[in-house]
């Protein structure tokens, strides 16, 4: 393992601190390429624009949430033990602002992220 690669890990890593370097997750001398989920998590969090309906049910499906249609445009995202209640957006598949920072703040307050 005295290979180029693995010095390089070694001198970005810090004790039991984790790193994000080019779309990996650095734990001491390990690494490992991020899931999708991983990376649109990282993307909902930066709250951009573009955010889409489908990058969101990537993201909810990894933490065990499943969609369940309600009445017109309502959907509710649950899991064993919450429910995240929303509108699908239309025409269009972007989400609002208000939308990722609800989305946020409930999977703050169950401890995910």
């Amino acid at each position: 393992m005295g290979d180029g690669g693995s010095e390089e890990i070694k001198r970005k890593s810090f004790c039991n601190q984790t790193l994000v370097t080019n779309n990996c997750f650095i734990f001491a001398t390990k690494s490992y390429s991020m899931s999708r989920a991983e990376k649109l998590l990282i993307r909902l969090l930066s709250q951009p624009k573009d955010f889409t309906y489908p990058e969101l049910k990537t993201i909810l499906s990894s933490f065990g949430y499943i969609e369940e249609q309600g009445a017109g445009s309502r959907v509710c995202f649950k899991s064993k033990t919450h429910k995240i209640k929303l509108h699908k957006p239309h025409p269009g598949n972007i989400l609002k602002q208000y939308q990722l920072s609800l989305i946020v703040d409930e999977l703050r307050k169950e401890g995910l992220i």
